[in-house]
C-alpha cells in the first residue's frame, strides 16, 4: 500500500491510505482525503472510497478522515447525521512567522 496515492479496484485514488496499529496488530484501514476547501462533495467522495475499501478488504474495518483548509458547518452537520460509516472532519490552519 505504499505510494503517493492508493488506487482502488474501481480506479478511484485515495490521497492517503493508512492502517491503525495496536499492540495486538493492525486495525482499521484509514482513508485520508486532503482538500483545500470543504464541501459536501468531499463527504460523497469519502463514502465512495469507504464502500470500495469494504468491498476490496471485506475483513477489515474502515474509516475516513477529511482534512480541509476551511471550516464547513454544513459538512460537519452532514457527518454528524451519517450512520454506518466513521468519517472525521479536520480543519488545518497555517501561519508563517518571519525570522
Amino acid at each position: 500500500m505504499e505510494g503517493h496515492e492508493f488506487c482502488l479496484d474501481d480506479g478511484e485514488r485515495i490521497d492517503l491510505l493508512c492502517q491503525e496499529r495496536t499492540r495486538t496488530g493492525f486495525e482499521a484501514l484509514v482513508a485520508i482525503e486532503l482538500k483545500r476547501g470543504g464541501g459536501r462533495g468531499s463527504v460523497e467522495q469519502m463514502l465512495g472510497y469507504l464502500k470500495a475499501l469494504r468491498k476490496q478488504f471485506p475483513t477489515r474495518d474502515v474509516r475516513g478522515i477529511i482534512v480541509s483548509g476551511q471550516e464547513d458547518p454544513a459538512t460537519a452537520a452532514l457527518l454528524k447525521d451519517l450512520s454506518g460509516y466513521r468519517i472525521e472532519l479536520l480543519c488545518y490552519q497555517v501561519t508563517f512567522k518571519k525570522l
